[in-house]
Order: structure tokens, then sequence, then C-alpha cells
């Protein structure tokens, strides 16, 4: 399948799935949502591990609308904090904040966005891929496996200088809606993993998945 798109590693027992995006680049959220779509149409699944382990994030409309996924519509997904006034925005799980032409997402089955779900998550995940995991977290829509990201959070911007040099410097950072900062601290797991047993980190999160789908 192209980049970008799903990768539903495998069903590792009966009603479990695990999903490894790639990239969040342009066409990825369409191609997630339509993909994700059709393997729930075919089977159903009681719960699904959303593995970013060493994931780059990619563009921030495409990390807002992977988080929109799955959490009700208007949910606060992130904002953004600077000195400047147009620095300050709030991102809300709604096509105007992840889609600048038709909703990718109006299709996706209601029952995937209430399936119990467990991120799974290690120091190598960073940016976007962060962004997705600290919603769900800090919406209780999901539970974070594993060991804490890298915690890559900061807007910057470069501007050109007159002698042909260029200065790049930060405009705004990342936070969580409740108010946490990614830049240097980034996601802190509920269920902590050491970072050198990525089996058990999977098993971890497949136990857990087990759990919030049997309430």
């Amino acid at each position: 399948r192209a980049q970008g798109a799903l990768r539903l590693g495998f069903r590792p027992a009966p009603g479990q799935a695990v999903l490894r995006p790639g990239p969040f680049q342009e066409r990825a959220l369409a191609q997630l949502a339509a993909q994700l779509g059709r393997e729930w149409t075919q089977q159903p699944f009681d719960s699904l591990v959303l593995d970013l382990r060493g994931h780059p994030g990619g563009l921030l409309d495409v990390s807002i609308g992977v988080a929109a996924m799955f959490l009700p519509a208007d949910a606060p997904v992130m904002k953004t904090v600077g000195r400047l006034p147009e620095a300050n925005q709030h991102f809300l799980a709604r096509p105007q904040d992840y889609s600048r032409r038709d909703d990718p997402l109006a299709r996706l089955p209601a029952g995937l966005r209430a399936v119990p779900l467990v991120v799974l998550v290690d120091e190598h995940t960073a940016s976007g891929a962060e962004i997705v995991a600290a919603a769900l977290q800090d919406y209780r829509r999901a539970a974070v496996v594993g060991q804490r990201t890298y915690g890559r959070g900061s807007i910057q911007t470069v501007r050109l200088l007159p002698d042909g040099g260029a200065l790049k410097y930060t405009t705004a950072l990342w936070e969580t809606p409740s108010g946490v900062r990614l830049e240097g601290r980034g996601v802190t797991p509920d269920i902590a993993v050491a970072a050198d047993d990525a089996p058990r980190a999977l098993d971890a999160a497949l136990a857990e998945a087990r759990r919030r789908a049997a309430r």
C-alpha cells in the first residue's frame, strides 16, 4: 500500500486489531479513513491498538485529523501558545481544522469513533504523533502505553536576512487542551514499559485494550 496508508498490522486475537499508520502526509488522512472504514465493515473489532512507536509525525492538519477519527465532533485536540496574538490558536476535531476540502472522516463508521483504544508510543514518537497521543490521552479516550515520547512541540519560523543568511526562531509551542506543553517533555504514558522491551510493550497494550473492551 502507498506510504501514509493504513497498515493494519495483524489481528493478534479475535476482536483485536493493531494499526500502524504511515507518516502523516498530505493524503494520509483520507487513505486512513477509507481503508480503516473498509476493514471495520468487513469485520468489526472489539478494541484497537494504535501503534505510534517510532512515528515521526507529519503535517499538523493530518495529525489533528487522525486524533479526530477517534474523538467526538468538536472535541479539543491541541492548542498553540506564543507571544503574538496570531500564535495563540485552538484546534478541534472539526473539518475546518483538519481538511481543506470535503471532510474525509464524514463516512467513518460511528462504531470506530467509540471502539476501546490504546496508543502505543516510545521515545522516538515525535511531533504530530505526539499530538495524537496527547489529545486522546487528555480527553481520556485512550490509554497510552510505552515510554515517554520525544518531546517535539514547537512551531519555528525562518526569516531571510539582507546579507543572505537566515534567522530561525520559535514562534509558538504546542500544548494539550489541558495546557501541558509537549516541547522538551513529551507525553507521559499511563502504563510505562522499559525502552528495551518492545514485545512486552505490545503485550501490555493488547492487555489494556482487552481490559477496556471488557468494561
